[in-house]
């Protein structure tokens, strides 16, 4: 009787069917996508959307494209794959433009290293103070309900973070919180709280 061996490796960029997108291809769009990029990582709130959940629809958009053979496994593991050679590449490249080397050379090589830099780093940069707080803020101009709690969870997650940014600048952290909390209540106000709610 013959033994079972491991099957064989497919590329996730040469599995496309009949010239259809391979699973890089698929998970990269999705990825690209800013509403399932914050879903992944919105591991801080309170209405997250289970990893589980999400890996099982990158499978059923793989499947769509005809690819059956990848596992919740294997998606999971090429996404942190991904963003983690996503912030090999943006350290690298902050460092060389900081250098005063040409960005023209340092985008050249930054693509090389990197080829999915032009469909991901516009969403994979979401990682800033302003972008976020915009974000949520956009959520709450369009009369979204969203409770106390998780405002206030949010607005400790973005200061905390900025915190840790910039720790030895207090004075700017302090403004920036400031001006954080003020645009949390106009933008509370406008969502129709009360300002005992907000207070």
């Amino acid at each position: 009787m013959k033994s079972k061996g491991k099957k064989p490796y497919k590329s996730w960029l040469k599995d496309g069917v009949q010239n259809g997108p391979s699973s890089m291809d698929i998970l990269v769009e999705w990825l690209g996508d800013k509403a399932n990029y914050i879903k992944w990582k919105q591991d801080y709130s309170i209405n997250r959307v289970p990893k589980k959940e999400l890996i099982e629809e990158i499978i059923d958009k793989l499947r769509q494209g005809g690819i059956y053979h990848r596992l919740p496994k294997d998606v999971a593991s090429k996404i942190s794959t991904i963003l983690n050679n996503y912030r090999i590449i943006r350290k690298w490249r902050d460092i060389n433009l900081n250098n005063g080397n040409c960005s023209k050379t340092v985008q050249q090589e930054v693509l090389k290293r990197f080829p999915y830099w032009n469909s991901l780093h516009p969403v994979f940069d979401h990682q800033n103070f302003d972008s976020r707080l915009n974000y949520f803020i956009s959520k709450c101009q369009k009369n979204e309900f969203i409770r106390m709690e998780e405002i206030r969870k949010m607005l400790y997650y973005y200061t905390q973070k900025r915190v840790e940014k910039v720790k030895n600048q207090r004075s700017l952290i302090y403004k920036e919180r400031l001006q954080a909390k003020q645009y949390f209540e106009k933008c509370l106000y406008e969502a129709g709280f009360t300002e005992t709610e907000i207070k």
